[in-house]
């Protein structure tokens, strides 16, 4: 696979766009508002590869800010919302709106409580 990428990074002269999504932690928008290290990691992450014309989607809180397009499993950061008391569950929501995507993305970037369950994406797509 990685040498079928630089075959065609070669053939276009290194303009390879991308299909990528980048799973974020919902404990804190993206960018954060205060704390939230991976949270703002994922933001310039996701906002440099756009700058760079790869197509990002962002699977985060619905309070987050980005260029890429965002699918939210919530409306807000898990952290700042009375009403959920499993933070799980919302987690488990985002998994099923990334394996509904699955085929569209070439990499899948997980930075989220959802990587502990990469197992099951490997099963269920042929990964």
């Amino acid at each position: 696979m990685a040498l079928r990428l630089l075959d065609i990074c070669r053939e276009t002269g290194g303009l390879f766009k991308m299909r990528i999504a980048q799973v974020s932690p919902l404990y804190e928008s993206v960018p954060p508002k205060r704390y939230g290290g991976t949270e703002r990691v994922v933001s310039y992450l996701t906002e440099e590869l756009i700058r760079q014309g790869h197509e990002v989607t962002l699977f985060a809180s619905g309070d987050s800010t980005t260029k890429a397009r965002l699918v939210a499993p919530c409306a807000r950061t898990l952290r700042l919302d009375a009403a959920v008391k499993e933070p799980l569950a919302h987690h488990s929501i985002q998994l099923d709106q990334v394996l509904d995507e699955v085929e569209i993305f070439d990499i899948i970037h997980f930075l989220s409580v959802t990587c502990t369950f990469h197992c099951l994406i490997g099963n269920q797509c042929r990964i």
